[in-house]
């Protein structure tokens, strides 16, 4: 995930212009904070591609991290995400479209997906949520800008996490 050099944001009330008022200087990042909790936004975070965005219910964040509860464009649950708090370059929130997935997610009657309580370490705490529920993490290492270990956390332990990699097309790829 790269920064936004520009974005153009429309906001609908006064939270939204607060929030972008919080910005952090260098490429329009927003801080996402406490007051933001439980709401459900539409986050650009594509430095290449500001149409792409992620919908979500904020469930946490701290000064470093972000923790969302994502929706996906059909209106089903689709897991959470933890990204940094530098990634989010606009944050929209409560729009109608926003409400529009939450709605049909309620009338599938599908529950947000769990997540983990977290404290101060957001990424083992993901982890060790990611292993004892057996997900699928999608890791990105050293802030190269891509998905670089997809797979089951395995182990997670002394520093190092072991994770059973998959191919995009769902095949088992070794180990890392």
């Amino acid at each position: 995930l790269r920064r936004v050099g520009m974005t153009w944001v429309c906001y609908d009330s006064d939270d939204e212009r607060q929030l972008a008022e919080k910005s952090k200087g260098g490429g329009g990042a927003v801080m996402i904070d406490e007051t933001m909790w439980g709401r459900v936004a539409q986050c650009h975070v594509d430095a290449e591609d500001t149409e792409c965005f992620l919908v979500g219910r904020i469930v946490w964040s701290n000064a470093q991290w972000v923790l969302m509860q994502l929706l996906a464009p059909h209106g089903r649950w689709d897991g959470i995400a933890l990204l940094a708090q530098a990634d989010y370059q606009a944050v929209e929130v409560d729009t109608p479209y926003c409400q529009k997935l939450v709605k049909v997610a309620a009338l599938r009657g599908e529950d947000a997906p769990a997540y983990p309580a977290m404290g101060d370490d957001p990424r083992g705490k993901m982890l060790n949520h990611a292993q004892a529920h057996q997900l699928t993490a999608a890791l990105e290492i050293c802030g190269s800008g891509v998905d670089d270990v997809v797979g089951t956390v395995e182990d997670v332990s002394g520093g190092l996490v072991r994770v059973r990699q998959w191919t995009d097309d769902g095949d088992a790829d070794g180990e890392s």
